[in-house]
């Protein structure tokens, strides 16, 4: 029994060297080289399935997807693979909003938590550009936006419902102050007086206000009184309360 044992001192820096140099001459091996692996590509079929990762050249250039049969993970204790797991919740409350920046970025881009652990993501488009309706053109329009955190917080999300498309985009504000008219028993509310741009949302709070009047109107008067009518049929209040929106959304009209 032979109690010599050879031992072989070098760097680490050497080690590797003569690895890489062996990986270089496999035939069905490719070496990247100066690129930052950001993420995984998953999609969600029964269960969630990794499909490939999100690359960036440390360099300089647009960041690519390499799709993946197998992905394994050798990148040692540093590895960054339990960080996506772990979404930044701090975030959500917060929201994000991309605006677009012409002539370049033609698409904007929100993201907004609702209730139940779920996430509101719309896109908007200028300039006859139209976000995509169907769910791959939608994702793929995601990484156009200026920023790349919509598309990112997305794919942790599993879709809930399909792509839906708007392109009412025009404001309209039937001016009910000026009826010189009497219609004693009916009254206009929300949109059926301002109708606007939904990408703001002003309408859900100018017709939660307009109710809001004819609540207290109904509370000092009988509905079926002319003075209730008439009191509220004036629609001064409910003027007064949706011209500040209407102003607003004359300033942001998407063309």
């Amino acid at each position: 029994m032979n109690n010599h044992i050879p031992l072989f001192f070098a760097s680490r820096t050497l080690i590797e060297s003569v690895v890489r140099g062996l990986f270089r001459k496999l035939p069905n091996i490719t070496l990247l080289e100066r690129t930052a692996v950001t993420g995984i590509a998953a999609a969600r079929r029964n269960t969630l399935e990794a499909k490939g990762v999100h690359v960036t050249p440390l360099d300089g250039g647009a960041p690519t997807t390499l799709v993946a049969d197998l992905i394994v993970d050798a990148s040692g204790r540093a590895s960054k693979a339990p960080d996506p797991s772990q979404l930044p919740r701090e975030w959500w409350w917060k929201g994000v909003w991309i605006d677009l920046k012409l002539p370049e970025h033609t698409f904007a881009g929100v993201l907004f938590p609702i209730e139940h652990g779920r996430w509101l993501v719309t896109l908007a488009g200028v300039s006859k550009n139209y976000p995509p309706s169907d769910e791959a053109g939608f994702m793929a329009t995601l990484h156009q936006l200026r920023s790349p955190i919509i598309a990112e917080m997305v794919r942790f999300a599993e879709p809930i419902s399909p792509v839906y498309s708007n392109r009412a985009m025009a404001n309209r504000f039937r001016h009910y102050e000026q009826w010189k008219a009497r219609l004693d028993g009916f009254v206009a509310l929300g949109d059926a007086v301002c109708a606007f741009n939904p990408v703001y949302g002003q309408g859900m709070t100018t017709g939660t206000v307009s109710a809001t009047i004819l609540c207290d109107c109904l509370k000092q008067y009988d509905p079926a009184t002319p003075t209730c009518h008439a009191t509220f049929s004036s629609y001064k209040r409910v003027f007064n309360s949706t011209h500040g929106a209407w102003r607003l959304a004359r300033i942001f009209v998407f063309l």
